[in-house]
C-alpha cells in the first residue's frame, strides 16, 4: 500500500530538507510585497496606482519566466535548475543595497523582477523534484508535506504606523518590541503625533491578527526619544529615554498594561544635558536606569558621566 512506503530515503534526507526549505523560502518573498508597497510609497510618496506597480513587477517576473524555467529544466536538470533559481533570486534581493544608495523606484522594481524571476525557477524546479526524492508510491505525500511549508512563510498580519505630524514625511522610526505576559505584542516608537515634534508612543497589538488593543503617546515641551521598553509581572509597561524640556533630561514613563493610562512619570536633570539609554525591571518592583550625564553642559569638554537611578 501506498501508505506503507515511507516519506523518503536516507539517502534523500539532506536533498529532501533542503528543497522543503525553499517552499519556505520563497513564501516569504511572495508576502513581504504587501510590506514592501508600504515602505516605498512611503520613501518615495507614490499614489496608490504608482505603489501597484510593485506587485506587477514581482508576479510579471513569475510569469514570463515560468516558461524559459521548464525549457532549461529539460536542458540541465531539476538540480542545476535549483541554483540557477537561487543565483538569480539573490542578485535580485542584493540589488536592493544600490537601489537604496541612489533612491531610484526603478530600480527597486527590476531588484523585485529579477527576484521573482529566480523564485519562478525554483518552484518549476522544485515541485518536481520533490517527488522523485524517495519512493514513488509516497511521491504524493513529499510534496504535500513540502508544500506545507510554503504557509508557513506567509505573514499572518502586519501593521503599519504613521504619526500624524507630517505624514507621510515625518520619520517615525520603532525602538524596541516586547511580548507581555498574556503574549500580546508591544511596540515603542519614536513617534511625530499631531504635537509636531517626536514623542514616546507604545501601541499594543493582539497576538491573534494584529488588531489594536490601545496606543499612547507622551511628551514634553520638546522632542522626547524613548530608547528602552520593558514589561513587568503584570503587563504594566515602561519606557525610558531623552525628554527635552529646554534642557536634555532623562525620562522615565509608566504605563497601565491594561489600557495604556499613564501611571506615573519621572524626568529630571542633573546638569544640563542627559540622556537615558537602557532601563531593567527586578523582580520585586525596582526600576534601573542608566545613561549618560555632562554635568556642565559643555559637550567638548570630555567630562560626560554615566549614571544610574534606582526607583
Amino acid at each position: 500500500m501506498k501508505s506503507s512506503a515511507p516519506l523518503t530515503e536516507k539517502r534523500y534526507v539532506v536533498p529532501f530538507i533542503l528543497v522543503t526549505s525553499l517552499f519556505f523560502l520563497w513564501a516569504i518573498g511572495v508576502n513581504i510585497n504587501d510590506i514592501l508597497v508600504q515602505h516605498l510609497k512611503k520613501a518615495f510618496n507614490l499614489t496608490d496606482f504608482q505603489s501597484s506597480a510593485v506587485p506587477m513587477a514581482f508576479f510579471g517576473g513569475y510569469f514570463l519566466a515560468a516558461l524559459p524555467a521548464g525549457w532549461l529544466m529539460q536542458r540541465v536538470g531539476y538540480k542545476k535548475g535549483i541554483l540557477i533559481g537561487l543565483l538569480t533570486c539573490a542578485s535580485g534581493a542584493f540589488l536592493f543595497i544600490p537601489a537604496a544608495s541612489i533612491r531610484l523606484y526603478a530600480f527597486f522594481l527590476f531588484s523585485l523582477f529579477l527576484m521573482a524571476c529566480g523564485q519562478s525557477f525554483l518552484e518549476v524546479a522544485a515541485n518536481p523534484y520533490t517527488t522523485v526524492l524517495g519512493p514513488p508510491e509516497s511521491s504524493e505525500r513529499r510534496i504535500n508535506f513540502a508544500q506545507s511549508f510554503n504557509a508557513a512563510g506567509a505573514v499572518q498580519w502586519r501593521k503599519v504606523w504613521d504619526g500624524t505630524g507630517f505624514p507621510p514625511l515625518d520619520q517615525d522610526s520603532p525602538v524596541k518590541i516586547l511580548l507581555d505576559p498574556t503574549g500580546n505584542v508591544l511596540s515603542c516608537i519614536t513617534g511625530y503625533t499631531a504635537s509636531g515634534h517626536p514623542d514616546y508612543v507604545v501601541v499594543k497589538y493582539a497576538p491573534s491578527n494584529g488588531a489594536t488593543l490601545w496606543e499612547a503617546s507622551w511628551g514634553v515641551s520638546g522632542g522626547d526619544f524613548p530608547a528602552d521598553m520593558e514589561i513587568d509581572a503584570a503587563g504594566d509597561v515602561y519606557v525610558t529615554g531623552i525628554g527635552i524640556d529646554f534642557i536634555d533630561k532623562y525620562s522615565t514613563i509608566k504605563l497601565r498594561g491594561s489600557d495604556g493610562q499613564l501611571l506615573w512619570q519621572f524626568y529630571d536633570a542633573l546638569g544640563q544635558d542627559h540622556s537615558a539609554s537602557g532601563l531593567f525591571l527586578d523582580s520585586v518592583g525596582g526600576v534601573f536606569i542608566t545613561g549618560a550625564s555632562d554635568p556642565d553642559g559643555h559637550d567638548g569638554n570630555f567630562n560626560d558621566d554615566s549614571f544610574t537611578v534606582t526607583g
